[in-house]
């Protein structure tokens, strides 16, 4: 059972990271997550695979069994580092944002003078229909 600890932790680890990768895809800087999505999986296959032949884990020095925790903890430091310094250095795209709040915007201003312009629309036609009626039964 002990030679299962360290690599299934180390396992668990590398799936974080790789959730977030896969999380970090999505996001407006996916572009720069495609590699590291790809190194995650290797990593996540390397650990699969000391799990699957344990013996491998082993057949090392006791310095090398805890490469895989090592490896997986170090990874992800990295991936959330990385993350912070893409969210740091590379700027959102202000104008597509802008574009979309003015688009918002302008529905929402449409639909307002739309209602009004019907109830004016309907004040208008009952104004009318008074005056036909008025002038209908007008004597000359």
């Amino acid at each position: 059972m002990n030679e299962y600890l360290i690599p299934i932790s180390s396992l668990m680890l590398s799936f974080v990271s790789t959730y977030l990768c896969i999380k970090f895809i999505f996001s407006r800087q996916g572009l720069f997550w495609i590699l590291p999505f790809i190194l995650s999986l290797l990593i996540d296959f390397y650990i699969l695979n000391l799990i699957m032949v344990p013996s491998l884990l082993l057949a090392l020095p006791f310095q090398f069994s805890f490469f895989p925790l090592i490896l997986s903890i170090t990874y992800l430091i990295v991936i959330i580092q990385f993350r912070y310094t893409i969210k740091k250095s590379v700027p959102t795209n202000r104008y597509e944002d802008d574009m979309r709040k003015n688009f918002n915007e302008a529905k929402i201003i449409e639909k307002k003078e739309r209602r009004s312009f019907l109830r004016n629309q309907k004040n208008i036609n009952k104004k009318a229909n008074e005056n036909n009626l008025i002038d209908k039964f007008d004597v000359k």
